[in-house]
Formats: structure tokens, C-alpha cells, sequence
């Protein structure tokens, strides 16, 4: 049996433009997972969705595979239906399955020919289809379709008729744990051409702990009643339940719905994926999460179900020293050979105790997200915890040597110009205090986010304001002219690279990597170092995500 993996997570159209060192954790794990079925001369197969627009690519190869896996993000639309479509022309017996972020959209099968869609959480739901397309001998019919609506969580298409099944539960913290990438499912990074200098995704935690409500009037809630205090900053034992029955966590974000509430993987889980990995060639690993600080936290409220993103609880200081510590102890990390990136924390739990922890990691660096900074903004938002705790948490960090990349989002609901001018004082602070870096996303709206549901959406987003328009440009300009400043303080510097791809405008120059984090570098005339090391010298500056060096010292590959 021969099923196919297509990998078009942050893709868009056709290709990615700035994510291109990053690999999921998603489709390896999913299409890992099919090794815990006993199916006779299994062959798993991943490839990116920027293959099958190449123009070197044989689209007549989809007709050797039995079974078609598809993972994708929102903005993967348009690619995620190309895809199926030429599939489709090519093979049209084989059973296609989409899943990820976009199918978080149930109506989404209506303009997507997949056969099926997998809502939120996919592991539990791809063995049950798995288990019945093998029953009906891979023929999706009248006695598979009886079978799928018993499976919850899902759409299928039934001749022309999309069929919804009922909600699905999130996984159960056992149920997570039963999942860890099973013995073979790590060996498919090595199908990722660019595994050994691509920045890959290892799942530390899966869930947000976020369960503060918008203030943003919703089409199918009552209005917040700001009276029950479930949401102040004071609260310590929040309710899973709201008496608007407003949906849980930021107003932008899907997390909650997609994953519910922290469950945390096994340390020797964790660390035994991690070590593969290195054994394989990898150089860079992310630590992934929500919220990193999070982790094993739900350890310490009711039920393992934590609801509160402030303390109490505190982080789990243990759980956290023992992951991060058994992390640096491996040779390759302890030498600086491999780099430790942590995703994501919130603000909230940043103590002066876990940011000692986390500054173990030989060049540590984590992301943070601050998304506006106005405090009265981030209430409305439903945001965990104001800017000046992300201020206060930032100045702890690099004085304890961490390197910090700090998240905004712009044109959100309810955007007003005095908040931008805040968010813009406080990036011109940020870059006082010594960040990396500020990324500034453009709000887009994700199904299974309060904000989908949003009343008054056209009234809120404002997109029409020329007003409002000019100061979201202003915002973006900031942010541009901040990396590009940091990156002109890289000028003169010696930066350890690994060579990783051509580059597309100069056949003979190739791009590398910083292999500590950093921006891409355009090295002339390094095509024949492809898939080598080097010192360069940081000599130029061409944008605030590109700069140019030159090579000063090879580095002789390890053996």
C-alpha cells in the first residue's frame, strides 16, 4: 500500500516565501502514525507541495499511490485546491484526506474535491479512516460511508452530498501520549530535502491554557457581562464555562477550539525524538508549544485541565529543568553543533525562575507574542496578560542573556489609531531593550477563532479607514526598518552558516542559513558548497530579511 503525504503547511499559493527553513511537526506525525496499523508492504511517502508545481515534476507518479494525506494551514487555500484537483485528473480512485488548520472550516470540502476532511486534532481520526477504507478494500461506497459517520470530527463526500459527522473530543492527555511518533514515523524528516539545515518542529505541549473571553460581541453569544470576574486578572480558579457562552482564548486565535486546554508529551519522549533527529542530521530544533512555560503545568490543576494562563499555577519548575537540562546534556547541543529555538511562551508566566531555566540552553532565543501595545486593546482581545508584562518579561530575558523575537498583529477587529501608536512606542522600546526582531502579521481570519463568528465584522475591521490604513503602514514600516537596523548591526560580524539552497535569481550564488538564528544569507558564488558550512562575514545589508557575506573559512564536514 502506497500513501502519500503532501506537505503544503504555510505554502499559500505556490511556494514559500520566508518559512522555507521550517518542517512541521503535522505531517510526519500523521503519516507516521499509519506504522501502528498492521498493513502488509506499507510504503509512506512525504514530499512539499512546492514539488508538484515544479516544472520538472511527472504529475503521472500520483498514479502509484493508493491513498492521498493532504496537511495545510488557512492560507493554504488556493494550493491545498490545485493539488486535489490535479490529483484528481491523474488518479481518481485513490482517496484523498485533507487535514490541518484549514479543515478547521467544515463547510471547506464544498469547494476542495477531497473525499475527506479531518476537523482539529488528526491522529485518532486518520486510524479510524484508515481502518475503514482497508475494510472496504480502499473503495470509498455505500458500506464506507456507514462506517465514516460513525467517526466524529469529520466531513466526506458522499457522491455530491457532504456529509458533517458530530464534534469529536480532544484527545485525552493518555490518548496524546499513545500517539509520540511510533518507530519509523521520525525517519520520514529524512524525505524533507533540506532536514539537515531546516529548523524542525518537535511538539513539547499541544493546547492553550488562554480560557480569558474577547470583549468583541459575537453573532451566536450574549454580550460578555464583565461581572463574573472569570476574566479579570485577579481570578485564580477560572471556569471552563462562561455564563455569555463565549468561546475561550484570544479572539484571533483557533488553538483552544482546534486542541483544548495543555497536555503536555512524556520528557523521554521528547528527548528520544529529538536525539533521532540529531542522528539523522539535523542541526536546528524548535521546541514546540503555545506556550512553552506551559509545559507540565496542567500537572498541578484538577483533572490535568488547566484553564488559567497567569499564576497560580506557577510553571512547573521541575518538568521544565528536567526537559531542559536532559536537552543540553546531549553532546551535539552541549557543543553548540545543534540549536535549541523555543517557539512560543506567554508573558504571564515568564519568572525570573523559569527564564533561568530556559537560559541553560547554550544561545537560547524564544518567541513572544504581544500582538498590540495597549493594554486596553489587549483586555478587549481577550490576550492573556498586558504589554507591560511583556515588556517586564523581555527585560528579564536578555539580561539573563536570552535572545527574544517579539510578535504583533495588525488590522485586527477594533483597531483604533491611538492603539497603534502604542504599539509602535512600544516596538521604538523594544529596540532600546535589545530584540532580535519584530514580526508583524496581518490579521486573517481562521475558522474555529471566537473572531470568525464576529458581529459587526465590517464595522470593526475597518478595512476602508484611510486613516487607520495609513498608521497599519506606518506600523509595518516600523518593523521593517527595526530588523533591517539589526541586521545592519551584524555588518562586520562572523556568522557561522550552513549553505542551504540556490539562489533562485543567480544560478552560481546559494543562500545559507544562520545556524544559530538569524536572516538568510545571500553568498556569491557558493553553489558548489551546497549542503556545506562555512564562517562568513556579514559584509552587506540588502532587506531586513537578506544579507550578504563572504565565505572566510570552510568547515570540513564531521564524519
Amino acid at each position: 500500500m502506497n500513501v502519500l503525504m503532501i506537505d503544503c503547511l504555510a505554502i499559500g499559493k505556490k511556494r514559500r516565501r520566508f518559512t522555507r527553513d521550517f518542517i512541521g511537526g503535522g505531517p510526519r506525525l500523521i503519516a507516521g502514525i499509519l506504522y501502528l496499523l498492521d498493513i502488509k508492504n506499507l510504503n509512506v511517502e512525504i514530499i512539499r507541495a512546492e514539488k508538484v508545481f515544479g516544472n520538472d515534476f511527472n504529475k503521472k507518479i500520483f498514479k502509484k499511490y493508493n491513498v492521498f494525506l493532504v496537511a495545510s494551514m488557512t492560507m493554504d487555500y488556493l494550493a491545498v485546491k490545485n493539488i486535489v484537483e490535479i490529483i484528481k485528473r491523474v488518479n481518481k480512485k485513490a482517496p484523498i484526506v485533507i487535514g490541518g488548520p484549514l479543515c478547521s472550516d467544515r463547510s471547506i470540502l464544498d469547494t476542495i474535491k477531497a473525499d475527506i476532511s479531518v476537523i482539529g486534532e488528526g491522529e485518532k481520526k486518520i486510524l479510524s479512516i484508515f481502518k475503514i477504507l482497508l475494510s472496504s478494500g480502499l473503495k470509498i461506497d455505500e458500506e464506507c460511508f456507514k462506517k465514516l459517520i460513525e467517526v466524529g470530527g469529520i466531513t466526506f463526500r458522499r457522491d455530491e452530498e457532504i456529509i458533517k459527522t458530530n464534534d469529536a473530543p480532544v484527545l485525552s492527555k493518555e490518548e496524546f501520549d499513545g500517539f509520540s511518533p511510533p518507530e519509523g514515523a521520525i525517519d520520514l524528516i529524512l524525505q524533507y530535502p533540506n532536514f539537515k539545515f531546516a529548523k524542525i518542529y518537535v511538539e513539547c505541549l499541544r493546547g492553550c491554557s488562554n480560557y480569558i473571553r474577547t470583549k468583541f460581541p459575537l453573532s451566536f453569544c450574549e454580550k460578555c457581562l464583565e461581572t463574573c470576574k472569570n476574566c479579570s486578572d485577579e481570578f485564580l480558579n477560572p471556569l471552563i464555562t462562561c455564563p455569555s457562552q463565549i468561546p475561550p482564548g484570544c479572539g484571533f486565535c483557533a488553538t483552544i477550539d482546534s486542541f483544548g486546554s495543555p497536555k503536555s508529551r512524556k520528557i523521554s519522549d521528547i528527548i528520544s525524538e529529538i536525539k533521532k533527529i540529531i542522528a539523522l542530521g539535523a542541526r536546528r530544533i524548535v521546541l514546540g508549544g503555545p506556550d512553552f512555560l506551559d509545559y507540565k503545568r496542567e500537572d498541578f490543576s484538577k483533572d490535568n485541565i488547566l484553564t488559567t494562563p497567569i499564576i497560580p499555577p506557577e510553571p512547573n519548575y521541575e518538568a521544565l529543568e528536567e526537559l531542559i537540562n536532559q536537552i543540553t546534556s546531549i553532546k551535539a547541543v552541549e557543543n553548540e553543533v545543534v540549536q535549541i529555538f523555543i517557539e512560543n511562551i506567554k508573558a504571564s508566566l515568564c519568572t525570573q525562575k523559569a527564564l533561568k531555566i530556559i537560559s541553560k540552553i547554550p544561545n537560547s532565543i524564544f518567541s513572544i507574542g504581544c500582538e498590540t501595545g495597549s493594554r486596553e486593546f489587549s483586555k478587549l482581545l481577550g490576550r492573556p496578560f498586558s504589554p507591560d508584562k511583556t515588556i517586564l518579561a523581555i527585560k528579564q530575558a536578555i539580561k539573563l542573556g536570552i535572545r527574544v523575537h517579539v510578535y504583533f498583529i495588525h488590522g485586527l477587529p477594533g483597531e483604533k489609531i491611538s492603539f497603534i501608536k502604542q504599539s509602535i512606542d512600544l516596538i521604538n522600546k523594544f529596540f532600546e531593550l535589545g530584540v532580535d526582531k519584530i514580526t508583524i502579521y496581518k490579521y486573517q481570519e481562521f475558522p474555529g477563532a471566537p473572531f470568525y463568528s464576529l458581529k459587526n465584522k465590517a464595522r470593526l475591521l475597518q478595512r476602508r479607514n484611510n486613516e487607520l490604513n495609513l498608521y497599519r503602514k506606518k506600523l509595518v514600516s516600523l518593523a521593517i526598518h527595526f530588523n533591517k537596523v539589526r541586521k545592519e548591526e551584524m555588518v562586520g560580524s562572523r556568522q557561522h552558516v550552513l549553505i542551504a539552497e540556490p539562489d533562485l535569481s543567480n544560478k552560481s550564488n546559494a543562500i545559507g542559513y544562520v545556524i544559530k538564528g538569524g536572516p538568510k544569507v545571500l553568498i556569491h558564488h557558493a553553489i558548489r558548497m551546497l549542503g556545506g558550512e562555512a564562517i562568513v562575514m556579514i559584509k552587506k545589508v540588502i532587506s531586513d530579511k537578506l544579507v550578504e557575506g563572504d565565505i572566510v573559512k570552510k568547515i570540513a564536514k564531521k564524519t
